[in-house]
């Protein structure tokens, strides 16, 4: 059985690596599906239009799971590969 095979942008996979370090919290008051806190996508130097446009589109495929208080990668999320091996964020470069 092969493995199903998914191509993100770039900035999904920017997303995607930076909520494989940590999840994101949920926005205080936020009922229904969880919205992140805009403040979490700020202080992880994260765009927040960007954010807002890519995370529904991997909660759909399955890597991102939003929780009660956080939105989070799942299992089926590691590994992953992008177009471009050098994706930016913080587990990249090791800070």
């Amino acid at each position: 059985m092969s493995l199903p095979h998914i191509m993100l942008t770039d900035s999904q996979a920017h997303l995607l690596a930076e909520l494989l370090l940590a999840p994101l919290p949920a926005r205080e008051g936020s009922d229904g599906d969880t919205e992140v806190s805009e403040e979490g996508i700020a202080a992880r130097g994260l765009d927040l239009e960007t954010t807002l446009m890519d995370l529904p589109r991997l909660v759909f495929l399955g890597l991102v799971v939003r929780e009660t208080d956080v939105a989070r990668v799942t299992v089926s999320a590691w590994p992953f590969t992008t177009r471009d091996s050098s994706v930016p964020c913080r587990a990249a470069s090791g800070t």
